[in-house]
Parts: C-alpha cells; sequence; structure tokens
C-alpha cells in the first residue's frame, strides 16, 4: 500500500509505475464523490501495459487517512491534495498528464486543468 502524506492527510494511492525512471505518460484518474480507487481497476488494467496510471482515494473515502484539516470537502480542496500528491511524485510539471474524471471528478478535473494547465494534453473538440 502507498501513502503520500499531504496537508490534508495521508492520501492512499495506486501508481503503476515501474520505477524512478519510468518515463511512460502519466494517466490521473478521478474519482466521483465516496468512490474509491479501486474503481479504475478495469480500466488501468487495460491501459497500464502503455500508460503509468495513478489513482487515489480522496478525503473522505476509501483508505485516506484524514487530518482535521481535511473535514472540509470541496472541489478546491480535492484538487489541493491532488496537487501535493503530484508534486510528492514529482509528476507535476515534469510531463504532460492525461486526466480522466467520473462524475465530481470531472469537476477536480477541471480544477486541475485551470491550475495546471502547462501539463495537460487536451483531447476532444
Amino acid at each position: 500500500m502507498s501513502f503520500a502524506d499531504t496537508t490534508r492527510g495521508k492520501i492512499y494511492y495506486e501508481d503503476t509505475g515501474w520505477s524512478v525512471g519510468d518515463n511512460r505518460e502519466v494517466v490521473l484518474f478521478f474519482n466521483g464523490w465516496s468512490i474509491s480507487a479501486r474503481y479504475w481497476i478495469p480500466v488501468i488494467d487495460r491501459l497500464s501495459s502503455q500508460y503509468r496510471c495513478l489513482s487515489f482515494d480522496q478525503s473522505g473515502t476509501g483508505r485516506t487517512v484524514c487530518s482535521h484539516s481535511c473535514l472540509s470537502f470541496s472541489v478546491e480542496r480535492f484538487a489541493d491534495e491532488a496537487s501535493e500528491l503530484l508534486v510528492s511524485l514529482g509528476l507535476l510539471g515534469s510531463r504532460k498528464l492525461h486526466i480522466v474524471g467520473h462524475s465530481m471528478g470531472g469537476m477536480i478535473a477541471t480544477e486541475i486543468c485551470n491550475r495546471h494547465p502547462e501539463s495537460l494534453v487536451v483531447v476532444g473538440n
């Protein structure tokens, strides 16, 4: 099990990275409200041979351990913890990110895109 220390607590995450030198493109998955990182397992199983896949339990879900400061649940706070996780893994600003969001995770993904446009790969119309 992997955890990253953030200001909101110990964030549980799953990372298919092979090693420190894994330079595959990264796909970051955002869950809907109260859904754990396990939601993405079928998708990650299909993508992990080509992409480094990263999913995590947001505050209040799954295996993440909240501190008292995480009692405020909002899109902005969830984006804060995602940004801290990316920084702790050395992924923010170091390469392009593919971001996938489900339900409320789509709103969090949009917030991350607004904050870090230099790290985006945009797909769509």
